[in-house]
């Protein structure tokens, strides 16, 4: 009886849980740092935002690195450059610096998510895609619990991001030790984003509304929070709790995007999440726990927006186009991220902290109309019909 050949999707799942790790403790220890120096908000939405910008170069740059030398050995670079500047960080706190090696951050952070969506696509099929990125969002954010769960005993220090630089190190590990054949390396083609648009207006969208909104809510909400006098014990548990809540929600949303459509649901958790987005804004003197619990549901439903968009794409290319397109997806989120924060910001400095929970649900709402707009509009192609070339060679 012939053996099944190994598969090399588990130990870069096993990779993409470690370094989730080490960006959940640098993500919220990042801004209560930045508190502690006497940053504003505008300041702080400014140096988060700086990561998304690292996060564009990156997803402009490196197709070529995973060309060139392959998935495992980008993976490995990408992971020593991250846990370097993440041991930079630990030895400066000036928000000018941060905010340059959040950039070099951020182009380490592009390559980890390229490889592993190109990684990831290799492997799925139409009818997997969903469930596909339900793991891999799982992944992510089940190493995104435990940074915030290490804050709640561990004060925001340069000592733990020194830690977090050390966990980032190790994440290379597994993927290194991997000995199932790998994809072969892809051929760098250019997608024009005009080409995305016109294949699926919906998933382009709905990745931009990811980056706009959730980068945002992450990176901002200890800044709402400690506006309102929390404690970095009870942002910590705020900030465990949505994070579960967005690992949770993971599988039912891929689960239902591959029964009953990608736009259908991404409609719904575009609507809920506003919704609660909403409540999270008029609760702002309400008990914790509600704070938290309306957290969580904002959480749970924008949690998969970024999958949903990016499986919705992913269905109507041909499969060549696949490690491109994510390419293009990536940036469009990752132009998102930037802005996002920095918008957020300025109006969290310019009006007051918790302004935060009506910025988040006004992006939500938009593309809930636009969504709603394109479904009148056109019509799904049925589940066969999908696969469309969308690849446009630029300019060299």
């Amino acid at each position: 009886m012939r053996c099944m050949p190994p598969s090399p999707v588990p130990p870069l799942l096993i990779s993409l849980f470690i370094a989730y790790v080490a960006l959940g403790v640098i993500g919220p220890v990042t801004p209560l740092m930045l508190l502690q120096e006497g940053a504003t908000a505008s300041q702080i939405g400014l140096v988060a935002s700086a990561h998304s910008v690292g996060f564009i170069v990156g997803t402009l740059t490196l197709g070529r690195l995973i060309g060139a030398i392959g998935h495992r050995r980008s993976f490995a670079v990408a992971v020593v450059v991250a846990g370097g500047v993440t041991l930079g960080m630990a030895m400066v706190s000036t928000p000018s610096v941060w905010a340059l090696l959040r950039v070099a951050l951020g182009v380490a952070h592009a390559g980890i998510c390229l490889v592993a969506e190109s990684w990831l696509n290799a492997h799925a099929t139409n009818a997997t895609r969903g469930r596909m990125f339900s793991a891999y969002m799982l992944t992510t954010w089940g190493g995104n619990v435990l940074g915030p769960l290490t804050i709640s005993f561990v004060a925001a220090s340069a000592g733990l991001l020194a830690l977090a630089g050390l966990v980032m190190l190790a994440a290379g590990v597994p993927v290194a030790l991997g000995r199932a054949p790998l994809p072969a390396a892809p051929a760098r083609q250019p997608v024009m984003l005009i080409g995305l648009l016109r294949v699926s207006p919906v998933g382009l969208v709905c990745c931009l509304a990811a980056g706009l909104s959730n980068s945002a809510f992450y990176a901002m909400s200890p800044v709402a929070l400690a506006g309102r006098g929390y404690s970095q014990a009870a942002i910590a548990g705020f900030l465990v709790t949505i994070n579960l809540a967005g690992m949770v929600a993971q599988m039912p949303i891929g689960f239902l995007s591959d029964r009953l459509g990608r736009r259908p649901v991404a409609l719904g958790v575009l609507l809920i999440g506003s919704a609660a987005g909403v409540a999270l804004h008029s609760v702002a003197s309400a008990p914790y726990w509600m704070v938290v619990a309306l957290g969580a549901a904002y959480s749970a439903m924008t949690s998969g927006l970024y999958g949903l968009g990016s499986s919705q794409t992913s269905d109507r290319l041909a499969g060549g186009d696949m490690v491109a397109a994510s390419g293009g997806l990536l940036l469009v989120w990752a132009c998102g991220a930037a802005i996002g924060p920095a918008v957020a910001g300025r109006l969290m400095a310019a009006t007051d902290p918790w302004v935060l929970y009506l910025y988040l649900p006004a992006v939500l709402a938009s593309v809930a109309i636009f969504t709603a707009a394109r479904m009148v509009l056109r019509s799904d192609a049925p589940r066969g019909e999908r696969a469309v070339a969308v690849s446009v060679k630029g300019p060299r």
